[in-house]
């Protein structure tokens, strides 16, 4: 855990300067070990290509292990992938069955984007009781 915080540290410029490739390097570490959180920030730095050539493929792999072992922050990352058609084929399904299973977690923006998916019956049956259960 300690290794993902200074991955954090060093991604986030908190108390050291800012080095996306100090962080890339111990989060690799958490990684190595299994640490969900650090799978899930390493897949973000993949994502958006910060400190390293953007690499949707390794984002979704990385992402992918993460919401496995049920990190929430993952599992609303792969639903938005997704949503979005970034590196997956578009589905409203499929970004459906992942923000549900981050919602379940407390997952704030996921239970948003589950909720305007039930609201406008995009992936999931309308159910305007369900949107607003999870608003």
């Amino acid at each position: 855990e300690a290794q993902c915080s200074l991955g954090v540290m060093y991604d986030e410029g908190r108390g050291v300067p800012r080095n996306y490739k100090e962080a890339l390097l111990w989060y690799r570490k958490a990684t190595d070990q299994g640490m969900a959180g650090a799978q899930c920030r390493m897949g973000i730095m993949y994502f958006e290509g910060r400190g390293v050539p953007q690499n949707y493929k390794k984002a979704l792999m990385l992402y992918r292990k993460a919401a496995d072992k049920g990190d929430g922050n993952a599992q609303h990352n792969l639903g938005s992938m997704y949503d979005h058609g970034r590196g997956v084929p578009q589905s409203n399904k499929e970004a459906a069955v992942w923000w549900r299973r981050a919602a379940d977690q407390g997952n704030i923006d996921a239970q948003c984007k589950l909720g305007f998916m039930y609201r406008a019956d995009k992936g999931v049956p309308k159910s305007t009781a369900r949107a607003l259960s999870l608003y």
